[in-house]
């Protein structure tokens, strides 16, 4: 060791495992009396080491994330949160931790997932992942054209999710370039595709999309425009001279046997 002046004296180590760790320190005067003092401590020179069980990017409905966290200490948080929202807490208690994230809630896009751990002696980590949203491109439906009041129109949709709690149809009506508030209309399934009717009594614009309830979130189309025009009455014209006699449709029949008949004679 090192003398710093007087009776003091001082030296460097820098530990290189973490853990309990054994220290003695020897002294010798002028005439070899020798004293020895022992201590243990504990150190942890590393940061909690944290790895994320993630290979894709792309995200859509529910995604499940896996955590593995090695650190010799106990932790004090472990947490993670999106796009700089509020930090959600996770069992620090276990090694090994998984968290459900409901991308629903969030429009498509790119969003940053931060996961941080903080050990009992203050060293922190953080690790970072891009998210890619996709829950729109989903939910495949085509708008109807040629659409009239009065008239029942059916909408149709692939929907890419397993087993959603509900599937409905979101339509409301622009008024005064306004857009009303949209009613649900429960769609119904039948093999791969799910079908929803329709009525229109006013012409107009109108605004639809697809909703689905997935039990823990919702995922919702785009928005797609139909243009339901005004039905159109058909006129009859009443004219004696050019009326043309409508017949019975069973003395048709009767005509039609009756000339089959003259012809076998």
């Amino acid at each position: 060791m090192d003398s710093e002046g007087g009776n003091i004296f001082g030296s460097y180590w820098t530990p290189f495992t973490d853990g309990w760790h054994d220290l003695t320190i020897r002294s010798i005067d002028n005439q070899d009396y020798q004293t020895n003092l022992s201590a243990s401590f504990e150190t942890d020179s590393n940061p909690p080491f944290i790895t994320l069980n993630s290979n894709t990017e792309d995200i859509s409905a529910t995604a499940k994330f896996e955590i593995n966290v090695q650190d010799y200490s106990d932790l004090q948080s472990l947490k993670y949160r999106v796009d700089g929202e509020e930090w959600i807490e996770l069992d620090r208690t276990q090694q090994d931790v998984s968290f459900s994230w409901d991308s629903t809630k969030y429009d498509d896009g790119e969003c940053l997932l931060e996961i941080e751990c903080v050990d009992e002696w203050g060293s922190t980590n953080k690790i970072y992942k891009n998210l890619k949203i996709k829950n729109k491109g989903l939910i495949n439906s085509i708008a109807p054209s040629n659409v009239f009041t009065d008239n029942v129109v059916q909408i149709s949709a692939i929907i890419d999710y397993a087993n959603p709690n509900s599937v409905n149809i979101v339509i409301a009506k622009y008024d005064s370039e306004v857009l009303a508030e949209g009613q649900k209309i429960p769609m119904k399934q039948e093999g791969d595709y799910y079908y929803g009717d329709l009525f229109f009594e006013d012409p107009g614009t109108y605004v639809y999309s697809i909703e689905i309830d997935t039990g823990h979130g919702k995922l919702k189309s785009y928005e797609q425009n139909i243009l339901v025009s005004e039905a159109q009455n058909g006129i009859v014209k009443n004219d004696k001279d050019n009326a043309m006699p409508s017949l019975n449709f069973i003395a048709v029949i009767l005509i039609i046997t009756l000339i089959s008949a003259k012809k076998r004679n």
